[in-house]
């Protein structure tokens, strides 16, 4: 399993969206958990995603439009075939610094989902060896994905971690979504507080100066990622307190590396480290 689906290297030159002009958001939507692999008889080689979720479900109805994309990273080489409706044109877009393809969906032109629900089948054609699509963003037209990804993705990848009926059970599970959902309520309290490339005109009150903007939390990542890996699969009791301790240990870092607070709210800075670490709240009272 990838805990993580994407990189997350800072792209220095990519468009940003405005709330004054454009009304979006300046961040994508992590669509990942809505996009299922099938088989497909069209070719050999051919494999079927059904992507489906509704804009509502995903906070998405109130910025969404026809004219917004949706890109799809593969590990492994792929060759677009076929998609249905509502997609108007799929084309390989970039190939980032792990050599993962991605590929951005554009939708018919005038396309409105009367029921907010977006579904379609999109089939693509295995190059080489058996591809997963990695990663898959919705982001509004304004505003590019950084071809390595995104901080914010990550810690929704955290949030969202796949752990097994019996490892739910080892800890206060409900608590746990809960929790990392007040940390989300500050990470998007404004458009800029969870960045994926320095601020423009720089930040003047970063979270964690000596970190912000640089790559430290990849060098940290990859040396927790073994570990996190480790815990999230093994039954004790004592590896789920420590993956929970650990998962913590990684919201800080991102933090530390992307946290902007230029634009929060006052009431809100002074709370938004507490809420981090109260991440291990969601810990069993056997740990």
């Amino acid at each position: 399993m990838k805990i993580f689906k994407a990189a997350s290297l800072i792209s220095a030159a990519a468009a940003t969206c405005s709330w004054k002009q454009d009304k979006k958001p300046n961040r994508c939507n992590d669509v990942s958990y809505k996009m299922t692999k099938t088989n497909t008889w069209v070719c050999k080689d051919c494999f079927n995603y059904r992507i489906e979720f509704q804009l509502r479900e995903l906070n998405m109805n109130w910025w969404w439009t026809h004219d917004d994309f949706m890109y799809m990273t593969f590990d492994e080489p792929v060759t677009f075939i076929t998609a249905a409706h509502p997609v108007d044109n799929v084309e390989l877009h970039d190939t980032n610094s792990a050599g993962d393809q991605i590929y951005k969906i554009s939708f018919k032109d005038g396309f409105v989902p009367g029921d907010g629900r977006i579904d379609f089948n999109i089939q693509f054609r295995e190059d080489n060896l058996t591809s997963h699509a990695t990663a898959g963003h919705v982001c509004p037209n304004c505003y590019d994905l950084p071809k390595d990804g995104t901080m914010y993705a990550q810690f929704i990848d955290l949030r969202d971690i796949v752990l097994s009926s019996a490892k739910k059970s080892q800890m206060n599970h409900n608590k746990y979504i809960n929790l990392m959902n007040r940390v989300n309520g500050f990470f998007t309290s404004h458009d800029e507080i969870i960045i994926d490339r320095p601020a423009i005109g720089g930040c003047r009150l970063p979270f964690w100066p000596g970190n912000y903007g640089t790559d430290s939390y990849e060098t940290w990542k990859a040396a927790n990622n073994d570990e996190l890996e480790r815990l999230r699969t093994s039954d004790s009791l004592a590896d789920t307190c420590a993956m929970i301790d650990l998962i913590e240990e990684y919201v800080l870092e991102i933090a530390k590396n992307a946290a902007c607070l230029d634009k929060m709210p006052d009431r809100k800075k002074a709370k938004f480290a507490d809420k981090i670490q109260e991440i291990s709240w969601s810990k069993s009272p056997n740990c």
